[in-house]
């Protein structure tokens, strides 16, 4: 038990970028443990005004995507973080990431962290660690660290090649992939779909509309996606192309999006101003994705709902 001499570092192939919006390239450790005991103590109220406790874990490293960790994999370390809460029955406010986390004997994370230090316990204490998955998400990291191979080898042919050979990657895996991926995806071909206006738009809807394309990278591309389109003009081709995409969605069984965040969020923010005053006609868009989305609109009973069914009817 404890820090050994041992220094294990995977193979390179993700960089860490600090800031970026992807967890996966923002970090600078990625690796992935295990909860082998838990000890808690006994909640007491503190000088805040608050509630803590100390969880005392023997955690196991079971493998590392990404920098250096002084410890062997399957060597076991221990380690001591604080919970924080209102009381028992209340807890409103954010007060830190553990304050917030369940784990149990069994539990396994796979761990988000950013800082110099090679200790894994270190890497794991408030300061540091940035994020806490379920340890199944190590598979969207080697996604990650695959399509980073991909898009660096294509991009002596220019940006839009690399996010070409990115994309058709993440095609090919859409139906294992998830968010992660989905984020660190976007990350790279953001950029060039940005200064394109939307170039490859046909691409990533092709991503967005397979039956087979798990929720949680259909969730991340369409919001990815919103937030893309939003710097251009409406009259952007790119710009009614999503909007109708997202509306022959609202027609369709939900799958990874509620309709409620289709048609009040983003069909929305795409069709109305912040005056709600519309941004497009209905001539903007095809009649038939109009017509697969108003049964599904007609059904919400919120101002945003109202205004877009009257929106689609004419």
């Amino acid at each position: 038990m404890g820090i050994g001499n041992a220094q294990t570092q995977p193979v390179a192939g993700l960089p860490h970028e600090a800031g970026s919006p992807s967890e996966v390239l923002g970090a600078s450790h990625l690796f992935s443990v295990e909860v082998i005991t838990l000890e808690e103590t006994p909640w007491a109220k503190g000088t805040d005004g608050l509630e803590h406790r100390a969880l005392n874990m023997e955690m196991r490293l079971l493998d590392v995507q990404k920098g250096t960790v002084a410890l062997a994999p399957q060597k076991t370390f221990r380690l001591r973080v604080e919970q924080r809460r209102e009381d028992e029955f209340l807890q409103l406010s954010f007060q830190g990431l553990w304050s917030h986390a369940t784990p149990a004997v069994g539990t396994r994370y796979l761990v988000f962290s950013e800082g110099a230090s090679t200790d894994p316990a270190e890497l794991m204490n408030e300061k540091l660690c940035k994020r806490l998955l379920d340890s199944g998400y190590a598979a969207d990291v080697r996604l990650a660290t695959q399509g980073e191979r991909i898009f660096r080898q294509a991009q002596g042919g220019g940006a839009q090649n690399a996010a070409k050979g990115l994309l058709d990657f993440a095609q090919q895996n859409r139906a294992k992939a998830r968010d992660v991926f989905g984020r660190f995806m976007w990350a790279r071909v953001g950029p060039a779909f940005n200064e394109t206006e939307g170039r490859s738009l046909p691409e990533m809807l092709q991503i967005l509309r397979a039956p087979d394309t798990t929720r949680e990278l259909r969730s991340a591309l369409a919001a990815e996606l919103y937030a893309g389109v939003l710097l251009f003009e409406p009259t952007n081709d790119a710009y009614r192309k999503l909007t109708a995409a997202f509306l022959e969605m609202l027609g369709q069984k939900e799958n990874g999006i509620t309709h409620g965040q289709l048609a009040e969020v983003y069909v929305y923010g795409l069709v109305f101003d912040a005056e709600d005053q519309p941004l497009l006609t209905t001539k903007d868009v095809p009649a038939a994705a109009r017509a697969s989305a108003l049964a599904t609109v007609s059904k919400l009973s919120s101002d945003r709902g109202k205004r877009l069914a009257a929106w689609l009817r004419g």
